[in-house]
């Protein structure tokens, strides 16, 4: 593949991930009018089981498909996780590989919870984090600035 290549599909998993942001966006600001509390009606549980779907899907566009990417297009040597962290990290993208970790281990967290009471005790969790994936987002976009595909 050609570097052009690598271009034309970070383009496309940008343009995905405003999609993905989109739907995030709708489902945090519901929930943060619902805020935390001690019990949930079933209307409100679906709310913020949708946001932490949601979440999760966000966390996941961004470490596995954007990130991973913008390095394909900088021609990066592809590694683990950890290496496309670590390098989110120096290009300024995120403060610190702790904050991916402790996003993409909540993602891993809410996939595999089963009993709900568990579950509700990861919602404001969940809202605290989104508002940091929306930052991450907005530091994604001014970093692609430079390849003109923003």
């Amino acid at each position: 593949m050609t570097q052009k290549d690598y271009l034309e599909i970070l383009i496309k998993s940008l343009r995905d991930l405003d999609q993905s942001l989109a739907w995030l966006k709708r489902s945090y600001q519901k929930c943060r009018i619902i805020g935390i509390k001690g019990n949930y009606d079933e209307a409100e549980l679906e709310a913020f089981e949708t946001l932490c779907g949601r979440f999760g899907r966000a966390v996941d566009m961004i470490v596995m498909k954007v990130l991973r990417n913008i390095d394909f297009v900088e021609l990066e040597e592809p590694g683990t996780t950890l290496d496309v962290a670590n390098r989110a990290e120096k290009k300024g993208i995120v403060e610190s590989v702790d904050l991916l970790r402790a996003m993409k281990d909540l993602r891993n967290e809410l996939v595999h919870e089963y009993l709900e009471e568990d579950y509700v005790k990861k919602f404001e969790e969940v809202l605290l984090w989104t508002g940091k994936l929306f930052e991450i987002a907005g530091n994604i976009k001014r970093y692609c600035r430079k390849f003109e595909c923003r």
